[in-house]
């Protein structure tokens, strides 16, 4: 069977920016709401994770810290700046995403509270077929 999709870099950037939204948004979805299996999904056994005030990350890692979050009952809300957003292709089969966001806790009675704000530069990749999250580099958090 052969894949017809054009390459990021050969696609429309409007069609690229359109994957990638859609994939970030799935992605923050899941891990909002602790859905084990689509976060994993979403994420490349290659992933390497880079945070300013965390050590470096693996996959095997992040899910392990994902998921002793979502045991202990923290809740989570990712708020992207859609202004700041920036994709660009980065041939043959990778992504890149940048910009600003927010996350926020969320208590029992709903009401949130913002824990930080941070620039992210993630790369994507579409080696599978679907887009997954590559390199993670979350900085400036304030």
């Amino acid at each position: 069977m052969l894949d017809l999709t054009p390459a990021p870099g050969l696609m429309s950037h409007d069609q690229l920016v359109a994957e990638i939204t859609t994939a970030d948004e799935q992605n923050f979805a899941a891990y909002d709401s602790c859905d084990t299996a689509a976060y994993a999904a979403s994420l490349s056994p290659n992933l390497e994770f880079y945070q300013d005030n965390q050590p470096v990350k693996n996959s095997d890692a992040v899910l392990t810290a994902f998921g002793q979050r979502c045991a202990e009952g923290i809740k989570l809300r990712r708020k992207l700046d859609a202004s700041s957003l920036i994709v660009n292709a980065a041939p043959p089969e990778d992504a890149i995403e940048a910009g600003l966001h927010r996350i926020y806790s969320v208590k029992p009675d709903g009401s949130k509270h913002l824990d930080a704000t941070a620039r992210f530069t993630m790369v994507w990749s579409k080696k599978s077929g679907n887009w997954q999250l590559l390199r993670v580099i979350s900085y400036d958090h304030r």
